[in-house]
C-alpha cells in the first residue's frame, strides 16, 4: 500500500465523512488510511454484526434460527445460538484489533437489524472472554441499554428476563453515557441497571425511560443514591422531592430534561427560595427541558429553579387541554424564575399532538377574542435569540404588541408567535406591520407571523434585503399571490421556505389561501440562498 502525502489529522477528518463502503475501500487503499478508517468504521455500532465478522465462519461457530418478525416486514429475524464452545482463540482478532475501536454501542434496536445474538451466545462470548466487565469493548463511552420490551419482540420473552446481565461485558471504565428504559417487575434487569451506575460514578450523561407507574421508587433509587460528581445532563420521565433536592447539589449538571410519560402528578416538589441560591443549588444549570408533562407538574418544577440562576435555555410543553388562565400562569411562571440576563432560547408549545390539527373542524358560530395571552410578561428578556410559543389561537397580536418586539428583543434571529390551525381569525396586523419588524430586527431568520398580505406590492422597501430564510403565515389572508412573491423576491432574497395554513388530510377542497400560499411557496427556491 502507497503512503499518502495528507496529515494524519486530514486524513481522520475526511474519513468521519465518509460511508461506510468508502471507508472500506479507503482502509484497504494505504496504510496510512487503514487505522483512521478502520477507526471510523467501528466507532459507533449499532449492531452485533461487526463482532460476528471477526469471529470464525457462521456455519462453524452458530447455529442460526429464524423467526417470524413482530411487524410486517419482508425480512425474517435471525437469532444466532452457538454450535460449540467459543475460545479465546476465536475472540482474539476481535479483542486485540477492534474492539478498543467503539466508543459508541446501541445494540438490539429496531432499524432493519436481521441478526441477533441469544442469551446462549452472550453466555458463551463471557466465558471466552473471562466475562470482565467492558472486556468486548473497554473503552466505550455511550451505551444505549436495549428495552427488555424490544428484546422481547426479537428474542422472546425469556430472553427478556435473562439478557440484561450480560450487557456488562460491553461497560468499561471509560463509559460517561448510559441510556435506559426501565419495565416494571424484571429483577435481572433492574439489578444490571443499578450495578451499572454505581460502577461508574464518573458518568456524564443519563437518560432513563418509562412509562410505569410502578417505576418511581427503583428510579429514585438509582438517582438518589450514586453521588453524581460528574453529571452533566440527565433526562427522567419524572422528578420526585428527593431526586429534585440531591440533583439541586449535582456541582457539574448543567441540563436538566424531565420528559414525562406518565400521568400521575409527583407532589410536594420543593420551592427553591433565594437563600438555597447561596447554598450552590443548581450552581451550573444552563438547560432546561420540561415536556409532556402535566401543568402541576410544570409549575412545581419552575420553582425548584433559583431565579438567580444561569439558565440559557427553557423548552416547557405540559400535556392536557389548558386554558387561556393556564398559559398564562406559565408565562407568569417563566417570567418570574428565569434570569433576564443570561434566558437566549425559550420555547413554550402546547400542542404536542400535531395529528389534531389535521382533522376537520367545524368553528364556532361565535367567535371569541377575549382569550389571547399577553405575552408582554417576556418583553424583559432582552437576551433572547429564539422566542418559540406555540400556543394554538391564543397568540393574535396588536399593533402595539408587536411595535413592542424589536425594543424588548433586540438580538431576535427566530421568533415564533402562534401556531398554524385551520381555525380563521381576523388578523390585527397588516404587511406594513411585518415589513417594521424585519426594518427593526435585522438578526431576524426564521418567523411565523399571523398577518394580512392584502396590501403586499413588489417595491423594494428600505431597509431591505432582510435576512428572512423561513416564514409560517398560518391562516393569513392572501388575494394575490403574485404580488406576494414580487415583495419576497424583491425584498427577501434568502427566503426558501413559505408554510401556510394546514388542511384536512380528508379534505379535497383546500381552502384558497392554502392553494395561494402553496403557489407562492412552489416558486420560492428549494434551498437557502449561498449568496447571503
Amino acid at each position: 500500500m502507497n503512503r499518502s502525502p495528507f496529515a494524519p489529522e486530514v486524513i481522520r477528518n475526511v474519513c468521519d465523512h465518509m460511508d461506510d463502503p468508502t471507508l472500506l475501500s479507503m482502509a484497504l487503499t494505504s496504510k496510512d488510511f487503514l487505522e483512521p478508517a478502520l477507526d471510523t468504521l467501528w466507532r459507533d455500532l449499532t449492531s452485533f454484526k461487526p463482532l460476528l465478522s471477526c469471529l470464525p465462519d457462521i456455519n462453524d461457530l452458530w447455529i442460526m434460527e429464524e423467526f417470524e418478525p413482530p411487524i410486517e416486514t419482508q425480512d425474517l429475524i435471525e437469532v444466532l445460538y452457538p454450535r460449540r464452545a467459543i475460545t479465546q482463540k476465536d475472540l482474539g482478532r476481535y479483542l486485540a484489533f477492534y474492539a478498543p475501536r467503539i466508543r459508541r454501542f446501541r445494540p438490539y434496536i429496531h432499524g432493519g437489524i436481521k441478526i441477533n445474538l441469544s442469551v446462549e451466545a452472550l453466555q458463551a462470548l463471557q466465558l471466552a472472554s473471562g466475562g470482565k466487565p467492558g472486556v468486548l469493548s473497554p473503552l466505550l463511552r455511550e451505551f444505549c441499554w436495549p428495552s427488555p420490551d424490544v428484546v422481547s419482540t426479537l428474542l422472546g420473552e425469556d430472553a427478556k428476563r435473562q439478557l440484561s446481565p450480560y450487557m456488562s461485558l460491553f461497560l468499561g471504565d471509560a463509559l460517561t453515557t448510559i441510556m435506559f428504559d426501565v419495565p416494571p417487575e424484571l429483577p435481572l434487569h433492574a439489578g444490571s441497571l443499578d450495578q451499572a451506575l454505581n460502577r461508574h460514578p464518573r458518568l456524564k450523561r443519563i437518560a432513563i425511560t418509562s412509562k410505569s407507574e410502578m417505576d418511581r421508587v427503583f428510579i429514585e433509587k438509582c438517582i438518589t443514591s450514586s453521588p453524581l460528581e460528574y453529571l452533566e445532563r440527565i433526562s427522567v420521565p419524572f422528578v420526585t422531592a428527593p431526586m429534585i433536592q440531591h440533583l439541586a447539589l449535582r456541582p457539574q449538571l448543567n441540563n436538566l430534561e424531565v420528559l414525562g410519560e406518565s400521568t400521575t402528578d409527583i407532589p410536594s416538589l420543593p420551592t427553591i427560595t433565594g437563600s438555597a441560591t447561596i447554598n450552590g443549588f443548581f450552581p451550573n444549570l444552563r438547560s432546561i427541558t420540561i415536556s409532556r408533562t402535566s401543568l402541576s407538574t410544570l409549575q412545581d418544577l419552575l420553582r425548584c429553579i433559583p431565579s438567580a440562576n444561569g439558565i440559557t435555555d427553557v423548552i416547557c410543553g405540559p400535556t392536557g387541554k389548558l386554558t387561556t388562565s393556564d398559559i398564562q400562569g406559565v408565562i407568569k411562571a417563566i417570567s418570574a424564575r428565569c434570569n433576564p440576563s443570561t434566558l437566549t432560547n425559550l420555547e413554550f408549545s402546547i400542542d404536542s399532538k400535531r395529528g389534531s390539527v389535521y382533522a376537520v373542524v367545524e368553528e364556532p358560530l361565535e367567535g371569541n377574542t377575549s382569550s389571547d395571552v399577553d405575552i408582554s410578561p417576556l418583553f424583559g428578556f432582552g437576551e433572547l435569540r429564539n422566542l418559540n410559543l406555540c400556543l394554538g389561537d391564543t397568540i393574535c397580536l396588536t399593533p402595539t404588541e408587536i411595535s413592542a418586539i424589536p425594543v424588548a428583543f433586540p438580538k431576535i434571529r427566530t421568533l415564533a408567535l402562534g401556531s398554524n390551525t385551520r381555525e380563521f381569525r381576523p388578523p390585527r396586523l397588516d404587511h406594513t406591520h411585518f415589513i417594521s419588524l424585519l426594518q427593526s430586527c435585522p438578526s431576524l431568520t426564521e418567523l411565523r407571523l399571523f398577518f394580512d398580505t392584502t396590501g403586499m406590492i413588489g417595491e423594494v422597501v428600505p431597509g431591505a434585503p432582510f435576512q428572512l430564510a423561513t416564514l409560517e403565515v398560518g391562516n393569513s389572508p392572501i388575494y394575490s399571490p403574485s404580488r406576494v412573491l414580487s415583495f419576497m423576491k424583491a425584498n427577501l432574497p434568502s427566503l426558501y421556505y413559505v408554510d401556510g395554513p394546514m388542511v384536512g388530510l380528508h379534505n379535497h377542497n383546500p381552502p384558497i389561501f392554502y392553494r395561494r400560499w402553496r403557489w407562492v411557496n412552489e416558486q420560492l427556491p428549494a434551498e437557502p440562498s449561498t449568496s447571503s
